[in-house]
């Protein structure tokens, strides 16, 4: 779900915006599949910035999936 329609759902309730919020973060992190998707260009699946801007999302939004997506490769190829 965008993030401009989690917001406007839950702007009534900030706690209930908040546990959104995070189960958002939450998806995102693992749909980084172990840090392969990603603004890098090392990235086996690239991160759309662009679909993203269109569902809502805030380019700091953005910037903390992609900065996620970013350590988890750093552990997974580090553990590995």
């Amino acid at each position: 779900m965008g993030s401009t329609w989690l917001r406007e759902l839950t702007k009534d309730d900030k706690e209930r915006q908040n546990r959104a919020l995070e189960f958002q973060r939450t998806v995102d992190g693992l749909f980084n599949f172990r840090g392969m998707r990603g603004e890098s260009r090392d990235a086996a699946i690239q991160l759309a910035r662009k679909f993203r801007e269109m569902a809502g999302f805030q380019s700091e939004e953005i910037d903390e999936i992609a900065a996620m997506a970013e350590q988890q490769r750093a552990q997974y190829v580090t553990a590995y």
